[in-house]
């Protein structure tokens, strides 16, 4: 998003292009051992020398990290929080990997930087308004996990479903139990409210609004409702739902990160209640 929105057409063609046509790996680098929606207290360093920067720090969580061929890291410049684009590998990068609970798909890594010389090219936008860039891009990250989390509820509903009509107990298929009926029939239909609710941010933002309020309701709505449908749809398994070999093992342990990744939903709620009871505004980096 940074890229495409504020990058250089220098960047944009050796980086954005590559990535688009599946010719390159990126990965962004925001989270710290100590700082993660703190954005504004992260340490990493980036220090002007001549026509390059000199990054050092350290950075985890970070999806792609480890076969990521361009990294964007924020940091602290001499200007205040910045973004940068870095290479990888580059001499004084080490990459490690985490081992998850869920999410195995998608390597996650520790980062870290060690005098890691960026040409000065490769800075993102104006230095000092990273921040500003950061807090916009959340949005439209917060906003996707919400789609991701919705199509996945779709998804084990569906598988659900087909082994509810396939599996019987009792002489029938457990589908005809009225126990369970009534909490599939629940579960679809809060499953269609955080749909539509969706879709409506979606097009708050294809309108341009920074809907920080709706992206922010989204991500803590749908990221709790995917876990409570992820164990409901488990349960209707019984203790098959419980073997890796059927698909509601993996549904239910990459439904738990989403009430973590992109923002805790403790982190959500505080924004909500800032932006509704002390009346906070947010405004978007990208409009200046």
């Amino acid at each position: 998003a940074h890229l495409a929105s504020i990058g250089s057409e220098d960047l944009k063609r050796r980086y954005l292009g590559p990535a688009v046509r599946g010719e390159k790996i990126g990965a962004l680098a925001i989270s710290e051992p100590d700082a993660g929606s703190n954005v504004a207290g992260l340490r990493t360093t980036l220090r002007r020398e001549g026509d390059h920067y000199v990054l050092n720090g350290s950075k985890t969580f970070i999806t792609n990290g480890v076969y990521a061929d361009f990294i964007v890291v924020a940091c602290q410049a001499e200007g205040g929080l910045s973004l940068v684009v870095v290479d990888a590998p580059s001499e004084g990068l080490s990459r490690t990997k985490l081992n998850k609970m869920g999410w195995h798909c998608s390597d996650t890594a520790e980062l870290a930087f060690d005098n890691v010389r960026v040409p000065t090219e490769n800075l993102i936008g104006e230095e000092g308004m990273g921040f500003y860039y950061i807090m916009s891009s959340f949005q439209l990250e917060r906003l996707i996990m919400g789609i991701m989390g919705v199509a996945g509820m779709d998804l084990a509903l569906e598988e659900t479903l087909r082994y509810m009509h396939e599996r019987e107990a009792f002489g029938r298929p457990i589908a005809k139990y009225q126990a369970l009926r009534h909490r599939i029939a629940d579960v679809a239909t809060e499953l269609e409210a955080a749909r539509q609710f969706t879709y409506h941010t979606c097009w708050l933002h294809e309108q341009g609004e920074f809907a920080v309020r709706e992206c922010s309701m989204v991500k803590l709505y749908v990221s709790e409702l995917g876990t409570k449908v992820a164990d409901a749809c488990l349960q209707m398994f019984g203790g098959y739902g419980y073997m890796e070999e059927y698909p509601l093992a993996r549904m239910y342990r990459d439904a738990r990160v989403g009430t973590i990744a992109g923002g805790t939903s403790e982190i959500m709620r505080e924004i909500i209640a800032k932006l509704m009871i002390d009346d906070k505004q947010y405004r978007s980096g990208y409009s200046g």
